[in-house]
């Protein structure tokens, strides 16, 4: 948690501090309804500052105890008289829980913006380096 949520994280001043922010991500995806890269251009939104001021973050020792193994993590959400739970074990992408073909296909897409070249990543580490450029 202390990595996560330390006294600089909950005022990220640039990319490198928001993107080890847990009150800037948690924030930031609620107000966006997604989180993305481009995310980081947001870091002086007040409407995420201001929702970054009511997040608490609470050390579980239980879950402490899982690490390395599992990182588990949940977030609990109360707005409007509701809660709303989410809880994951080990996050999407870890090699414990690695994305399908298609979740990678999709970010790289999304990233790069190139679509034509999927099979070229595929294939990339029995091809020659003159064969990419």
């Amino acid at each position: 948690v202390s990595i996560l949520a330390d006294k600089e994280k909950w005022h990220p001043t640039n990319k490198e501090t928001a993107d080890h922010s847990l009150p800037f991500i948690i924030a930031s995806t609620l107000v966006n309804k997604d989180f993305w890269v481009n995310n980081y251009n947001d870091i002086r939104n007040k409407q995420i500052i201001a929702l970054m001021d009511k997040i608490h973050i609470t050390e579980l020792k239980e879950y402490t105890a899982q690490y390395p193994e599992k990182l588990p993590i949940r977030l609990e959400v109360k707005c409007r008289g509701k809660t709303l739970e989410s809880e994951i074990e080990i996050p999407k992408g870890h090699y414990r829980n690695p994305m399908t073909d298609r979740e990678i296909e999709s970010k790289f897409v999304r990233l790069t913006g190139i679509t034509d070249t999927l099979e070229d990543m595929w294939t990339m580490e029995d091809r020659e380096v003159v064969e990419l450029v």
